[in-house]
């Protein structure tokens, strides 16, 4: 196998571990920095000392990447798997820690010496606990890009040792990852804000704060930002990832929805569809933060709100890997997750300790630095900590999307961490070829002229003074926030607004 430095140097901290006597330890492998070879040398090396090694992971597709790398360098194994037949006698054996569970006591298994756990920021379930007390006493040793719980607290109460490969800046220096660039909301705090009927006293504000929603609209802030992009979309819920799906299918953007629903073989049909390029957008709930490696992926769409790092990270990880063209990431922030956990490559200082919660350091010191404040769309004043605009008295304007999820109408914009704003920027041109294709849309549907304008002073807050009556054919972006604005307005209607 050919190693690099920082991959040797992580299986020498390794040994070293072990040969200290260390029987639980934690590697931070991030997305990029070769964890299947790693793995394999462990593996490797293990079976030529007649040691036997249990790989023990979640979920199958998991399984199913490991056992590539094994079959590559010659490694001969076992597995234990739902649907497959057991054939003990390997030195080496893959398996999914439920069919593990179950069978353990059924069939004729030997222990391993050395536990090996993927993904194992999921290793303190109860669902481990049954697999790792069978093997109390030997060595366990877990691979992970995010070593913490949901929470973001440590995993110290499984693990007593923390290896870290290597950083994504590191990675990313050395061209194993591409860079990102972040788009998120220009008002964060709107990000974070639950608003009813009225207003909010300080202290039922302090508590809105910390249910977030989501800002813009996607297809519209996609079409103007990363259009023509392979890009992967994060929802909420199933219904939203569907209702998602749809609406870039409906302005013409090919586009098809996973969920843990969907059976494996049209899984792997769709899949293949989006690296090819057939499908353009991939959307999912909670199934793609894990055991997808499609470095096709060179845009990442957060359309849910998120506390957790992991996640966070999780999501970010998958539009990181390089390809063919591909010399950045774009990862299009509704929620503003980005303010919360701050750069991905920031993201250093993790701890195994189980009361500490695992965050980034520059992030945390910024965030205390800085009041992020609200601008009133009304009359421009910035203020902070309330909703209502103390100089005008107008209230950020939420309107229902869908059933499942509200937003706040507003463009996203490329964050720059150095200064924390957004470049936020509509030019003349801009202007211009909106106002056009206003007007083309209009005159194709029939409308009144006055309609023309009026969806100008919706979008840009301002009249079309100035600008010339042409006709332009209206893009996906036009076409999308055309179609949101029908949709708010007759969810609207619905609901007696």
């Amino acid at each position: 196998m050919q190693l690099r430095g920082y991959q040797t140097d992580a299986l020498n901290k390794i040994r070293q571990a072990c040969s200290d006597g260390k029987k639980s330890i934690l590697v931070v492998s991030p997305t990029g920095s070769g964890k299947g070879v790693i793995l394999s040398s462990i593996i490797k090396s293990a079976n030529n000392k007649s040691k036997k090694v249990l790989f023990l992971v979640h979920r199958r597709e998991i399984l199913f990447q490991i056992s590539e790398y094994l079959d590559k360098y010659n490694i001969d194994y076992g597995v234990i798997l739902s649907g497959e037949k057991y054939h003990g006698g390997h030195l080496v054996e893959l398996a999914t820690v439920q069919t593990l569970n179950s069978r353990m006591k059924r069939i004729n298994y030997q222990k391993a010496d050395i536990i090996i756990i993927d993904e194992s920021h999921h290793a303190t379930s109860e669902t481990y606990g049954t697999a790792i007390e069978a093997h109390r006493g030997n060595i366990v040793i877990g691979f992970t890009a995010t070593p913490c719980r949901k929470t973001g607290k440590g995993l110290g109460t499984l693990f007593d040792t923390l290896i870290n490969v290597a950083t994504i800046a590191e990675l990313t220096k050395q061209g194993h990852l591409v860079p990102i660039k972040y788009y998120a909301p220009s008002e964060p705090d709107l990000s974070k804000i639950k608003i009813t009927a009225g207003d909010y006293n300080e202290k039922q504000l302090d508590q809105v704060m910390r249910e977030p929603k989501l800002v813009g609209d996607i297809v519209e802030n996609w079409s103007r930002i990363a259009a023509g992009l392979q890009t992967i979309v994060f929802t909420t819920t199933v219904a939203h990832s569907v209702a998602v799906c749809e609406a870039f299918n409906h302005v013409g953007v090919a586009s098809e929805h996973i969920d843990g629903r969907t059976d494996k073989q049209e899984r792997l049909g769709i899949i293949s569809r989006f690296r090819s390029g057939r499908t353009q957008v991939l959307c999912n709930c909670a199934v793609l933060t894990e055991g997808v490696d499609v470095p096709e992926i060179a845009c990442v769409i957060m359309a849910r709100p998120t506390k957790s790092l992991a996640l966070y990270m999780q999501t970010i990880g998958r539009g990181m890997r390089p390809a063919e063209g591909k010399t950045f990431c774009t990862y299009i922030d509704h929620a503003g997750a980005c303010y919360e956990h701050g750069p991905v490559d920031e993201i250093t200082d993790w701890t195994l300790d189980e009361d500490k919660k695992n965050s980034s350091t520059s992030n945390d010191e910024r965030k205390e630095r800085e009041s992020r404040p609200i601008t009133c769309d009304m009359c421009d004043m910035v203020y902070t900590k309330q909703l209502k605009c103390p100089q005008c008295g107008t209230i950020p304007d939420i309107k229902r999307m869908s059933k499942d999820v509200e937003y706040i109408d507003a463009d996203l914009g490329e964050v720059c961490f150095k200064t924390k704003k957004v470049k936020k920027t509509h030019s003349k041109q801009e202007k211009q070829d909106w106002y056009a294709q206003f007007i083309s849309y209009a005159r194709t549907k029939g409308f009144k002229d006055g309609w023309y304008s009026h969806k100008f002073r919706s979008r840009f807050g301002t009249w079309p003074k100035g600008l010339v009556r042409r006709e332009q054919q209206p893009t996906v972006e036009v076409l999308s926030w055309i179609r949101g604005q029908a949709a708010r307005a007759a969810i609207a209607k619905k609901n007696g607004g």
